[in-house]
């Protein structure tokens, strides 16, 4: 996506999709005690519905599946830093796509926490959100 510089289309979030499918089991095989996902199931669904107005059948039954064990749920409150791959650059769209996200994630009934802050405060409760969840 870099080398597109934000300029991307239905296809290539396919493409990502199903690349993202077969890599899944591979990196849970892989993985020693966690396994950290920046970009997961829920994203892709809200990414297509945004972006596209569509849905895929490969994404609702993976987050039907229930893959994860725990979410961080990042507030949008840093300050926002252009690059190729962010959207989203209005405080309103930035917090209108979390409570989305927030939303979804509750529908799951898998346990998150919130994170936020910023520099090592950010990390620190990310940590010890993990610690208090696996301890």
């Amino acid at each position: 996506m870099e080398e597109k510089k934000g300029s991307y289309t239905y296809s290539d979030i396919e493409h990502i999709i199903e690349h993202h499918f077969k890599n899944e089991s591979h990196l849970l095989d892989l993985a020693n005690y966690y396994l950290f996902y920046d970009t997961e199931w829920i994203n892709f669904k809200l990414w297509l519905s945004i972006k596209y107005d569509k849905r895929l059948t490969i994404v609702d039954e993976a987050i039907e599946k229930k893959p994860f064990d725990f979410y961080l749920l990042t507030y949008p409150d840093l300050v926002w830093k252009e690059d190729s791959l962010r959207e989203m650059p209005d405080k309103l769209s930035r917090i209108s796509h979390f409570e989305r996200f927030f939303t979804e994630i509750q529908k799951t009934g898998i346990p998150y926490a919130i994170i936020k802050g910023s520099g090592d405060d950010r990390l620190n409760n990310a940590i010890d959100a993990i610690e208090e969840q696996f301890g």
